[in-house]
């Protein structure tokens, strides 16, 4: 007698966590209820809690896939052939036409840090250790520039890191708004003009 296996799942878990990402993107932690979850996905409560758990671990697990898959577009990009300055003026050009594109949504990491920084530790140390590999990502770009001559050499390559990280969270909350492609790259222009050398 062949052993029985339980019920096949009815749902593809990828594709609901990925509906579930751009309901939690769309509203907000806070602004999402298990009503609009369940709604995204097309399951039901117990269906959800059953693959991914409570509302929180659901909220978890689209924000770490959001953000690997911000690593991984990141990493190409970097990855690129040319200059330096070309491959950081690229992935400044990317992320905000790609912020820009989410709706007036903007970063959904971002989004996370603002709307949940201060109340929810773990959430935070995700989006922090995010953050902390994108600017040593960066900051090897930077290096490369600077023994190159592309870049400043009197401020180092972390500090120069850290400031885009920044100017880019910046431009990611702009993106929910409206911000023309003209007005974006004169504010990638400035920012790159920190790194004039």
């Amino acid at each position: 007698m062949t052993p029985r296996t339980g019920r096949p799942r009815e749902f593809d878990p990828d594709v609901a966590l990925q509906q579930a990402m751009e309901a939690f993107w769309a509203r907000g932690y806070d602004g999402t209820s298990m009503a609009d979850l369940m709604e995204a996905t097309g399951l039901q409560k117990g269906s959800l809690y059953k693959a991914f758990g409570d509302k929180h671990e659901l909220y978890m697990a689209a924000l770490r896939r959001y953000l690997e898959a911000a690593d991984e577009r990141t990493r190409a990009l970097f990855e690129t052939e040319g200059s330096a300055a070309d491959a950081v003026r690229g992935w400044l050009e990317h992320v905000t036409t790609d912020c820009g594109r989410a709706g007036g949504r903007g970063c959904f990491g971002v989004n996370a840090m603002v709307e949940r920084g201060g109340q929810d530790p773990e959430m935070a140390r995700l989006v922090d250790q995010h953050f902390g590999l994108l600017v040593r990502r960066l900051e090897e770009v930077i290096a490369r520039g600077q023994a190159a001559g592309e870049f400043r050499a009197d401020v180092p390559a972390a500090d120069l890191a850290d400031l885009l990280t920044v100017f880019l969270s910046g431009m990611n909350a702009k993106a929910r708004g409206p911000l023309s492609k003209a007005r974006a790259g004169r504010l990638i222009d400035g920012a790159l003009s920190a790194l004039d050398p």
